[in-house]
């Protein structure tokens, strides 16, 4: 970046125009400031406190966003301490003057009490300890589920938002749902806390963090720069058909967030036993047709769809979202399937354990490969048995934010444009299973998001939503294309773009000299499964 003498603007070097940035609502900021309006509705109008929060802050010349953030934060703390019995309000005066420390207490932390693996807190306190104040858990006390899981199953229980198609509004109502340039308009929730496509379809969404923004939402994503076939797998191709119908001449608006976050990518996790991920060698489910997967699962091939791959709301008299039928809420449900962490040794039918120099307990970790052929572990002497356990045996977190709970790109496309093995960064991720992406490593030891960029912001994204990432692969791409990155980034390439160093080399038996797709088919099944390491 250059500066302009006379202004001192920053100028991009490259074309000497000014630079843009994210202003005050970057693409990823969360939506509470804006979800005041939410407070409107009739089930909270008995939680009052937000209204004076509200004026304190306008009346000391706040900005809107801010005076809404504020009054949010109270009305969250209301509505949690009629419902939960928690004190955190018991100090607070609506009337204080104090802007140091509205609470008149100590801040709160969510993670004090649920467990969040995101930020590393393994242990939930118990619902009878935090209510009778005890510093320590005792054994029969349940613990408080974990924050994602408490978040989640409430909001889209009692405020599921569906669209005509029965698709939840919920998500867009939390996580980011504004667009780089500041506009608001098509903001999925109304002033009276509505869905804004109650009557329409939630992928008509001017665009935010995911919807309307990268590739899987981007109906010019071949105009954009991709060019080449999806290579999709039999759930891939059920998507595209069904639900996207993007990249097949259709039209269409692209996957939902339940599309891709949902419970079926954690039954495909629990099955895989790869030898290499990107080959797909090894044993896994993901290759099979529909009906075999649903099969493996054990469920229907119409429990598959609508439970599944395309869950949708089931409302109740009430217009809550319903335990049991939902496949959304089964998503975030206490009793689903969990995958495992790994194999322990077991003894006298309880976990073995051993205690530390700090007098921490442990287990004793066979493999961090849940699904190792148990034959092939040796034993401790002290040892009787061995086991699989759940993530949630290891963290009150369960598996949330981890590689196994959460979407792969091998969910719906076909090897190997698929990520590698975890290993690395257990038990983020798990030797044996996919990767999540941004710790997933292919050619030449590149990360994924080198050239495709990351998760939510895939290339080519929408240039309405996201201007900055639009215009970022065009800086490598020669012909200006908008992502991912092409061979001709980083190589020397003949007139198909396929590099002049490779043009010997085969893909199926053909050389790949002058076609590119069967050259990036190659460099993404050639890549090192390394787990994430880097090759030495």
């Amino acid at each position: 970046m250059a500066l302009d003498a006379k202004s001192g603007a920053g100028l991009d070097s490259h074309s000497g125009k000014p630079v843009k940035f994210f202003r005050a609502n970057p693409i990823d900021v969360p939506n509470c400031s804006l979800n005041a309006r939410v407070m409107k509705m009739p089930t909270v109008k008995t939680f009052t406190l937000y209204k004076q929060e509200k004026t304190f802050w306008v009346g000391l010349g706040a900005t809107k966003y801010m005076a809404d953030l504020k009054a949010t934060s109270i009305s969250i703390l209301q509505i949690h301490d009629a419902r939960h019995g928690t004190p955190f309000l018991s100090k607070y005066d609506p009337g204080s003057r104090a802007t140091q420390n509205r609470l008149g207490s100590d801040p709160v932390l969510c993670q004090q009490c649920h467990a969040d693996n995101v930020i590393g807190v393994l242990e939930s306190k118990g619902v009878a300890q935090v209510l009778s104040g005890s510093k320590t858990r005792e054994p029969w006390d349940t613990p408080i589920m974990a924050l994602s899981e408490a978040l989640h199953r409430v909001h889209q229980t009692i405020r599921p938002l569906p669209d005509s198609d029965g698709r939840t509004g919920t998500c867009a109502g939390c996580h980011p749902a504004h667009r780089q340039d500041g506009g608001m308009e098509g903001y999925p929730i109304t002033p009276e806390g509505k869905n804004f496509y109650a009557k329409s379809d939630n992928r008509d969404t001017k665009g935010g963090c995911f919807a309307g923004r990268d590739v899987h939402s981007n109906p010019n994503k071949d105009k954009d720069g991709v060019g080449t076939p999806e290579h999709l797998n039999e759930i891939g191709k059920w998507m595209q058909s069904n639900v996207s119908n993007i990249g097949n001449g259709k039209g269409g608006k692209g996957l939902w967030c339940t599309n891709c976050h949902n419970q079926l990518s954690r039954e495909l996790y629990q099955r895989d036993n790869l030898k290499n991920a990107f080959k797909q060698t090894g044993e896994t489910i993901r290759n099979q047709s529909l009906d075999d997967i649903a099969k493996a699962i054990g469920v229907s091939r119409k429990t598959l769809e609508q439970k599944y791959l395309d869950p949708k709301v089931v409302a109740d008299k009430n217009g809550h979202d319903t335990p049991g039928k939902s496949g959304i809420l089964l998503t975030w449900a206490k009793d689903r399937m969990v995958p495992d962490i790994g194999v322990i040794a077991m003894k006298d039918g309880e976990p073995l354990v051993t205690k530390d120099e700090d007098g921490d307990i442990n287990v004793v970790l066979l493999s961090a490969n849940p699904s190792a052929k148990l034959a092939s572990l040796q034993l401790p002497k002290e040892a009787t048995g061995i086991a699989a356990v759940p993530y949630d045996a290891a963290s009150h977190g369960r598996d949330y934010w981890l590689s196994p709970g959460v979407p792969h790109c091998a969910d719906c496309h076909a090897a190997p444009f698929v990520e590698g093995q975890g290993g690395v960064a257990f038990p983020i991720n798990q030797p044996g299973k996919y990767s999540v992406m941004r710790y997933s490593k292919g050619h030449a030891g590149l990360a994924c998001q080198a050239c495709h960029e990351s998760t939510h912001g895939l290339y080519p994204v929408t240039p309405t939503v996201d201007p900055t990432t639009y215009t970022q692969a065009t800086q490598y791409n020669p012909d200006g294309s908008h992502g991912p990155l092409l061979c001709a980034s980083c190589h020397e390439v003949n007139q198909s773009g396929v590099p002049i160093l490779a043009e010997a080399l085969t893909w199926e038996g053909e050389k790949i000299k002058d076609n590119l797709d069967a050259a990036i088919s190659w460099i993404h099944s050639n890549a090192y499964d390394l787990g994430g390491k880097n090759r030495k």
